[in-house]
């Protein structure tokens, strides 16, 4: 019997694992329902319904529950409605701040159609207060763009007037770092995927509605959903508390009936120990969480 040279050998294996297909790992398909999404402790955007896939950051392509860093949300359908308060808190604390913007101290409140705010910009050197209305649309990168007029610095100038000084929005609020937030004229324009902090809620905008209880983003064409709140999980190898599902099969529903479920992906597992959790045939689990905002008082 005639044997093989370890070169040749070698050319063997180094051609198997050329020709070899590569398969890719399954992602990770999350769908909610009438959830209270806290991305922070006091802030929270109302999930009317949300089809998506979570896309792990990290190389072992694993989708970890105790990290919220380790996965975006990536929308492929959902509406998702973010009242005046949510809205400034993730200006100030998230997007402004980032963005190195010369704007602070957002506050904001909503009428038909359009955003009323006020707070500070820095320009000449000082750090001065100013007023305006801004006007949401879409832009046509699926971005959500304002358009802002009204626009009155130090309380009481007017905007004609601060353009014949050459304070006009774009050269006062024009961010430090690129990438984050885009003020081009009059129109200052945020992508979904830079609006929230981890874990991130990435998209493209296909409607936007303003009324005095909340603004309504759309991505996608939007489904509605019927029945209690839930949310599920399928698909791809995802961590939590200790345990890895190779194959998640997790499902995740309040433990009293409730109108909407409070969850908060970075207190989630305190939410899990109040609560309940039942195996199911399919290798899956069903978890009864308690409501965060019970938790939080």
């Amino acid at each position: 019997m005639n044997k093989l040279s370890p070169t040749v050998v070698a050319a063997s294996i180094a051609v198997t694992a050329v020709t070899s297909p590569v398969v890719a790992a399954p992602a990770s398909r999350i769908v909610m329902h009438k959830v209270q999404l806290y991305n922070f402790d006091d802030a929270s955007v109302a999930v009317t319904d949300l089809d998506g896939t979570l896309i792990p950051s990290r190389p072992n392509g694993i989708v970890d529950l105790n990290d919220v860093g380790s996965y975006t949300i990536r929308i492929k359908s959902g509406d998702v409605t973010i009242s005046a308060k949510t809205m400034a808190i993730l200006m100030n604390r998230y997007i402004l701040p980032r963005a190195e913007s010369p704007l602070s101290d957002l506050a904001m409140s909503f009428g038909s159609g359009v955003i009323h705010m006020h707070g500070k910009i820095r320009a000449l050197g000082l750090k001065l207060g100013f007023a305006a209305d801004a006007y949401p649309f879409v832009t046509p990168d699926g971005d959500m763009g304002m358009r802002v007029e009204h626009l009155k610095t130090a309380g009481f100038i007017p905007s004609s007037f601060s353009n014949a000084l050459g304070m006009t929005l774009e050269r006062m609020a024009q961010p430090g770092k690129p990438g984050v937030m885009t003020v081009k004229g009059n129109v200052m324009a945020v992508s979904v995927g830079a609006t929230f902090p981890p874990p991130a809620l990435d998209g493209k905008l296909s409607a936007v509605r303003v009324t005095p209880v909340g603004m309504t983003t759309r991505i996608g064409s939007g489904k509605s959903g019927t029945g209690a709140p839930f949310i599920t999980i399928e698909g791809g190898a995802v961590k939590f508390a200790h345990l890895l599902m190779p194959e998640a099969k997790l499902v995740i529903r309040p433990m009293k009936a409730e109108a909407d479920f409070g969850f908060s992906p970075r207190r989630y597992y305190r939410q899990m120990v109040e609560g309940t959790s039942k195996a199911t045939p399919d290798f899956g689990l069903i978890g009864f969480f308690g409501d965060f905002r019970q938790l939080r008082r």
